[in-house]
């Protein structure tokens, strides 16, 4: 029936194409139809394929001091982001892998004389590896910490564009550590009015703590005061170093 269209012939054998035709010149026994089967199922049947096992992607973290770059241990905690959900939570001797779904995590690192920091990360690929390398800053309370390329306008209070990563950074800092407390000291070079140099310090210094506020740091975590020509690092009878001292710095007073 297998030859026959279904409109002259019901019930046929079975709908598709022909997988195999051999002819014979003698009468085949039972024996040999049923190995001609068995051999034919052989090519037909695929062959089960064995699974192949794929690698779940990992998340790798270094934690590193943001000076000397040497591992630290720390305690991280990892949470998604979007549930709120706490993923887990180990000590790390430096470097940690974790086996993770694609999703965006929170980590909090803390080392003990370290600022704690919470880092968002996107883990989103399919295979191998993603690795990051956090930077902790040791707290050293009461020691002065240049703003580095936080500049302003020549003879101004008006911070220039470069300046806002440097300061979003302290922000950040600031937010990740609640019980932090910092002191700005603003400073100029010698050059002008020392009357006018002290205003311009302190002028600069209110600039950058509203800064900070505006992004949500409480102001009693920042207070601030402007120094002027007073307190040089540098020589003042050029200008290859006179630039050193018109600077912004901050100290930590609380921690």
């Amino acid at each position: 029936h297998f030859f026959y269209d279904d409109l002259k012939v019901n019930n046929e054998a079975s709908s598709g194409t022909v997988a195999y035709i051999k002819l014979f010149d003698y009468v085949v026994s039972p024996q040999e139809a049923k190995k001609n089967f068995d051999d034919l199922k052989k090519t037909v049947i695929p062959k089960k394929e064995v699974p192949v096992e794929l690698k779940k992607p990992k998340l790798s973290l270094t934690i590193v001091d943001a000076s000397t770059l040497k591992p630290l241990a720390a305690t991280l905690v990892i949470t998604n982001k979007q549930s709120g959900v706490i993923v887990t939570t180990l000590q790390s001797n430096g470097k940690s892998e974790f086996e993770l779904p694609k999703d965006i995590y929170q980590v909090s690192v803390k080392a003990d004389l370290y600022a704690k920091t919470v880092e968002e990360i996107n883990f989103n690929i399919n295979d191998g590896t993603l690795s990051i390398e956090i930077k902790l800053t040791q707290v050293k309370i009461g020691e002065n910490i240049k703003l580095e390329n936080v500049h302003f306008k020549q003879g101004l209070p008006e911070l220039l564009p470069e300046s806002y990563p440097v300061l979003d950074n302290l922000i950040k800092m600031l937010k990740d550590n609640a019980n932090m407390n910092i002191e700005l000291s603003g400073h100029t070079d010698n050059v002008g009015d020392p009357k006018l140099n002290l205003k311009l310090s302190e002028d600069r210094v209110n600039v950058i703590k509203n800064y900070l506020i505006s992004k949500g740091i409480h102001g009693n975590q920042v207070q601030g005061k402007g120094y002027g020509g007073t307190q040089p690092i540098a020589s003042n009878d050029k200008e290859e170093t006179r630039k050193l001292n018109r600077r912004v710095d901050f100290k930590i007073t609380k921690f």
